[in-house]
């Protein structure tokens, strides 16, 4: 072998190095970026069903245990602490607004159970604002979810769209500089 053929040898493994780490790092960006969106994924799916585990406790307040009470509202701030790791101030501020929602919620159904349970004993004691501020209260719940469901859905979108950006900007290279080589060699 001679001294020119031992230099592109040499030239040739030192690019198939370079290419292939330049491809392990870009398939690890890649996976890393999968790993993110599928763990804020669960994040905002685990912090909602905490959520609708408090609205299931609220159905039932003057039956349900403060303990319980008190371990749900737990179990929603875990839930949302660990969503704030990964998840963008945009969700993190419409999750923060549904559990303040969620807290009026909760006052608001208590005493709403309650004027319930005295106007099925006595009729006359109906009171229209505790009513009126049930159903806002109610409202205002419900427009806190569907914002933190809506924010939570456009990042994972957003997510998804710049992965595929970059995985088309990792192929198309590849794809060009393809294209030319191939024109490039001799036709036989």
């Amino acid at each position: 072998m001679s001294q020119s053929q031992l230099q592109f040898a040499l030239v040739g493994a030192a690019i198939a190095i370079v290419v292939g780490w330049v491809a392990n790092w870009a398939r690890a960006a890649t996976e890393t970026r999968q790993w993110e969106r599928e763990r804020l994924h669960e994040a905002y799916e685990n912090f909602l069903a905490a959520h609708e585990h408090m609205l299931t406790l609220f159905g039932r307040t003057l039956g349900t245990k403060q303990t319980d009470l008190a371990m749900g509202w737990r179990d929603v701030s875990e839930r949302a602490a660990r969503m704030q790791l990964l998840a963008p101030s945009e969700v993190v501020t419409a999750a923060e607004n549904l559990i303040k929602a969620l807290g009026v919620y909760q006052v608001d159904s208590e005493a709403y159970a309650r004027m319930a349970l005295d106007t099925a004993k006595d009729p006359d004691k109906w009171d229209d604002v505790i009513a009126q501020t049930h159903d806002e209260a109610s409202q205002k719940h419900a427009d806190a979810k569907a914002a933190f469901i809506e924010s939570a859905r456009a990042d994972l979108q957003h997510r998804r769209r710049s992965w595929m950006a970059s995985e088309i900007a990792h192929v198309q290279p590849t794809v060009e500089s393809s294209l030319k080589r191939f024109r490039r060699s001799p036709k036989g």
